[in-house]
């Protein structure tokens, strides 16, 4: 999904706090105290794959990441 035309999205009715999603995020842009949220997303998609929940969904970007947006994405992510 990293094209940068997706975003996280938190539903934070559904998160049981279990940390999966924090440890699946690159950016570290994701808090789940005292709710969930969801910061600077680049749109990778890994919070939503591992979160058992449901609690991330991968929603429309409203504007495109820029392609310099994009360079901040960490090598190890390249293979997506």
């Amino acid at each position: 999904m990293m094209d940068g035309h997706y975003q996280a999205q938190a539903l934070p009715e559904s998160c049981t706090g279990c940390g999966d999603c924090l440890e699946s995020c690159p950016l570290d842009a994701i808090s789940i105290e005292p709710v969930l949220k969801i910061g600077d997303c680049f749109g990778c998609g890994l919070c939503a794959k591992k979160c058992p929940s449901g609690a991330i969904e991968m929603v429309p970007r409203q504007a495109p990441l820029e392609s310099s947006d994009r360079a901040l994405t960490s090598p190890s992510l390249s293979n997506l």
